[in-house]
């Protein structure tokens, strides 16, 4: 079957870079750029693109190493008998041992998030005095209304919420979605039903405000399973959400998404 442009799988005209590939130990990497690019190997996983400084050190469980600056992250598999030189057995079931800090930061962790401190059983959070995450009424999350309204995203008429505690319909739009997996597989019998979201967002420095933010996107659900795992026991994608970008309606975000979004492992 012919197939056009858009129904390339994201992929297509790409190639990761050589140090991607020498880190996969061979492996086939499906390059996706820097932003969703993860590479999993025996040693552990390195991700790229995430908002996140770390060195921390869980020595519970399965032993590991997070190394993290912003645009990499590495996961590093330790051997488990650490776990003996760390701490007693009689300590291995009382406590939960990790060491190091975390701190992750972005437009989900309230601005510039916060600092995550752990030193054996104990964790230390320490917030920053800006972002949005400790101020009420500096977060809205909102849902448009069949009517053409705005509300709020707590009243989203979820199907397993009481009908007493729901609001109004909300507006959707369905089209259909074919896809191409890296297997050469094509899934056209996938429909893509859409809302529309946005989220308010008012961040403060000492509690004035410095900056007011508002971004759109839309929510994505999919009558079947999307992806290369589609039917196995992973199972496909059911559903996602993308980012409006400016000037673009709810229809050109889902054909954006479906030319460059990927559901395969």
């Amino acid at each position: 079957m012919q197939l056009d442009t858009e129904l390339r799988a994201p992929w297509a005209d790409r190639r990761a870079p050589l140090i991607v590939r020498a880190l996969a130990f061979g492996r086939q990497v499906y390059w996706e750029g820097w932003k969703r690019t993860t590479v999993r190997a025996p040693y552990g996983e390195l991700s790229f693109g995430g908002r996140c400084v770390a060195f921390d050190f869980c020595c519970y469980s399965n032993p590991s190493l997070h190394l993290a600056l912003p645009g990499v992250s590495l996961f590093l598999k330790l051997p488990k008998r650490l776990k003996r030189w760390v701490f007693s057995s009689r300590q291995e079931r009382t406590e939960r041992p990790q060491y190091g800090f975390s701190w992750r930061f972005g437009p989900d962790w309230g601005g510039w998030g916060a600092i995550h401190l752990h030193w054996g059983s104990r964790t230390k959070i320490v917030e920053f005095p800006w972002g949005w995450h400790k101020r009420k009424g500096d977060y809205l999350h909102e849902y448009l209304g069949e009517d053409g309204q705005w509300y709020d995203y707590k009243l989203f008429p979820h199907s397993w919420v009481d009908a007493a505690d729901r609001g109004p319909p909300a507006w959707s739009e369905s089209y259909p979605y074919p896809y191409l997996t890296h297997y050469g597989t094509f899934q056209d019998d996938i429909t893509a039903t859409i809302t529309r979201e946005r989220c308010h967002r008012i961040y403060r420095i000492f509690g004035f405000p410095t900056k007011r933010a508002t971004e759109h996107a839309i929510k994505v659900e999919f009558d079947k399973e999307v992806g290369s795992e589609r039917g196995s026991w992973k199972g496909g994608a059911v559903g996602c959400s993308e980012s409006m970008r400016a000037g673009e309606t709810p229809k050109e975000t889902l054909m954006r998404m479906r030319r460059t979004r990927s559901f395969c492992r």
